[in-house]
């Protein structure tokens, strides 16, 4: 008996997924280019949102790519791939992942100017998930 991987998971869904098979999919304009990858994901753990997919861009075999955090709304799912709702200009222009940025919290004005340049409403003034708990504001002042 072959035990499937969760990568697996909801490979034919846009509805479910598994986290890791997120990574690695295509980011693609609304023409079908490629624009880059998915690599990672932010998540607000206090919310229980995904914040932001890290698109990387650029460079040769992940050698000299730039990431790019673009706000989860600002990608639609399609298929296998996920669909930026911008051009390859806004993705290239995009505010940069700084590497310090794994390690703390950004602060409340880079999520503002990054949402300002992708053009999508902040995750955290979306409607709350209707779930039995109360999520808490989990961004810094």
């Amino acid at each position: 008996m072959q035990i499937p991987s969760v990568r697996d998971f909801g490979s034919r869904s846009d509805h479910w997924s598994a986290g890791t098979a997120v990574c690695a999919r295509t980011v693609v304009d609304s023409s079908g280019e490629v624009l880059g990858s998915v690599v990672d994901l932010l998540l607000d753990l206090k919310l229980g949102r995904i914040g932001y997919a890290v698109v990387a861009i650029g460079g040769f075999m992940g050698i000299g790519a730039r990431l790019v955090p673009v706000p989860w709304n600002a990608l639609r799912p399609g298929g296998e791939q996920f669909v930026l709702q911008g051009s390859r200009k806004v993705l290239d222009s995009g505010p940069l992942f700084a590497d310090e940025l794994w390690d703390r919290s950004p602060p409340r004005d880079w999520h503002e100017s990054v949402h300002a340049h992708f053009r999508s409403r902040p995750y955290w003034e979306e409607p709350k998930p209707t779930r039995g708990r109360k999520a808490a504001q989990s961004l810094p002042q």
